[in-house]
This record gives structure tokens, C-alpha cells and sequence, in this order.
């Protein structure tokens, strides 16, 4: 009985971090893909997109990421190499991610440019946090 509890009690603590996650990137990516040129009809449009565009980005950004240091780790690619392929990689990816939701979710209008400058600004935000942490990683 207790195990269920706490079963139940950290999924219920899960959920609010996701929540709580999914919040910050429904605002921010929305204010920022907004700016940019995105537009949609209602919220309820636009949180289809994020959920979606999370619920496929996320395991291709991971696969992407996964493939890439295994060939870098194959053909001793240098750092530099790795970090422009993946990041025309990612960016390519993402940019065609972004006009395949837009044409497929009704109430979402965005421009080919409006889609290169978000996966360019995504990938340059991970880039920069996948440093920090493992920069962080390092120190321990």
C-alpha cells in the first residue's frame, strides 16, 4: 500500500514539473515564434502545435544528437566539424518539422523564414544549454 502512494504521489509531482515545463515553453516559444511571424487563430491551436511539435521534436532531436556522436566518435570527427553537421542537421530537421505541422494543424500560418529563424534559435539555446550542463558534468 505504501508503494502505491509514493507511486502515486511522484506521479503527481511528475506531472506538475511537466506541466510547469510545458508552461514556460508554451510561453516563451509562443511569444518568440509569435514575433517572429507565427500566427494562429486561439491558444487551444497553438498548444497543439507545442505538444506536437514536442512530442516529435524531442525524440528526433535525440536520435539526432545520439547518431551524431557516434559517428563522431567512428571518424574522429573534430568538435567543430560536429557542432556545424548538427547543427545544419537539426536546423534542416526542424525547419521541416515546423511547415509540416503548419500545413497539417488548421489555424497555423508560418513562413519558411519564420520556421529558419526558430530552429536556429532552438538550436543555438541547446547548444548553449547542452554546454552548461556538461560543463557542469565535468566539475563533479
Amino acid at each position: 500500500m505504501k508503494k502505491i502512494k509514493d507511486i502515486i504521489g511522484m506521479s503527481i509531482v511528475g506531472c506538475i514539473l511537466v506541466l510547469i515545463i510545458f508552461g514556460l515553453i508554451f510561453f516563451f516559444g509562443g511569444t518568440i515564434l509569435y514575433i517572429l511571424g507565427l500566427r494562429y487563430d486561439n491558444l487551444w491551436t497553438l498548444a497543439k502545435f507545442f505538444v506536437t511539435y514536442m512530442i516529435i521534436g524531442i525524440p528526433l532531436d535525440f536520435i539526432i544528437e545520439c547518431s551524431l556522436k557516434a559517428i563522431k566518435s567512428i571518424t574522429y570527427l573534430r568538435e567543430n566539424q560536429h557542432i556545424i553537421i548538427y547543427s545544419l542537421i537539426d536546423i534542416s530537421i526542424n525547419t521541416v518539422l515546423i511547415g509540416i505541422l503548419e500545413w497539417s494543424i488548421d489555424g497555423i500560418e508560418c513562413s519558411l523564414f519564420t520556421a529558419l529563424l526558430f530552429s536556429i534559435i532552438s538550436c543555438v539555446l541547446s547548444y548553449f544549454f547542452n554546454e552548461k550542463v556538461n560543463n557542469d558534468d565535468t566539475e563533479l
